[in-house]
């Protein structure tokens, strides 16, 4: 019998085996599509790879937007999965399991290369391969997307004063090219906001917050129009999951924390499993994240978000 403390660690490690094996035949499946040239068969099956949560199979959807293989091409959106792919392989853990994971990214890194020509992205993959070395060589190594990586990936993010970085690198690089005077004023508040927690002046955290609604409402309607976008596109759950995850959840944690607490516990109580969604359904979705991005005004909550 399982003593009950481990009970939960056993169903949690139960069903992350589950899900890896499940995607692995999946792959096993889309490959086999894939080598009969029935392309839109293997990139269906990719698709359910990747709602599984396989690396594999995010990387082979950016390759087949790509290359137009059972979907119009699109470099665009195909750039957008590659980057998807390097930040669901960021903090891996240092072992050999996790090998196949920095391969991945290296390949993700080769395709974003060759579509951006940038040449950070030539960069981190000899970073990348370094690390690999030294796992091989049982030395341990941290395998993460640091400031000046990410800094040179994406230049426009310069605009924000030094002292103001911390947590850049979990912004995407759009918002810096598309608002950057915004987005380096935000940055700034946001160092003020969080000084302002810490001494817990509310005065100045209430003062500050209503700065933050007005630099962010132009930033917030841009994102609001390509998470609507990708919900318009979704055909499952888990794909709605994955909008939040790129358009959200990643953008920044003071702007979307309750979008992303909402979404987890969605996950968590009521949709455990993935679904095929109908149209009223997918209705319901966009009128839900329609209504979170209208109450994303921080004056009007700066008391009850002290603690983040």
């Amino acid at each position: 019998m399982i003593p009950n403390f481990k009970i939960s660690r056993f169903i949690l490690l139960f069903f992350t085996v589950f899900s890896i094996l499940n995607a692995s035949e999946i792959e096993d499946r889309a490959y086999n599509a894939y080598k009969a040239h029935n392309y839109q068969k293997a990139l269906e099956l990719y698709k359910e790879g990747a709602r599984e949560n396989s690396l594999k199979s995010y990387l082979m959807i950016g390759v087949f937007l790509e290359k137009g293989l059972g979907i119009k091409a699109d470099k665009n959106r195909a750039i957008k999965v590659y980057k998807l792919v390097l930040k669901k392989a960021k903090n891996i853990q240092k072992s050999k399991e996790d090998l196949q994971k920095i391969d991945i990214a290296i390949i993700a890194l080769k395709r974003l290369y060759a579509l951006t020509k940038n040449e950070a992205y030539n960069n981190l993959i000899n970073k990348l391969n370094r690390v690999k070395t030294a796992i091989l060589q049982k030395d341990k190594r941290s395998l993460n997307l640091y400031i000046d990586d990410y800094l040179a990936m994406c230049p426009a993010a310069r605009v924000v004063d030094i002292k103001y970085r911390e947590g850049i690198n979990n912004i995407d690089c759009e918002l810096f090219q598309n608002f950057p005077d915004r987005m380096a004023l935000f940055m700034k508040l946001k160092r003020k906001r969080e000084e302002a927690i810490k001494n817990k002046d509310k005065n100045k955290l209430y003062a500050i917050d209503k700065k933050i609604t007005r630099t962010i409402k132009p930033i917030l309607k841009y994102i609001e129009q390509q998470t609507i976008e990708c919900y318009n596109n979704a055909n499952y759950f888990y794909d709605i999951r994955a909008c939040d995850y790129n358009y959200l959840t990643q953008t920044d944690p003071l702007i979307f924390q309750n979008r992303a607490y909402k979404m987890e516990q969605i996950i968590a109580k009521q949709d455990k499993k993935d679904y095929k969604l109908d149209p009223h359904k997918k209705e319901k979705l966009i009128n839900s994240l329609i209504y979170q991005f209208s109450t994303q005004d921080y004056d009007k909550k700066s008391y009850r978000m002290v603690k983040l």
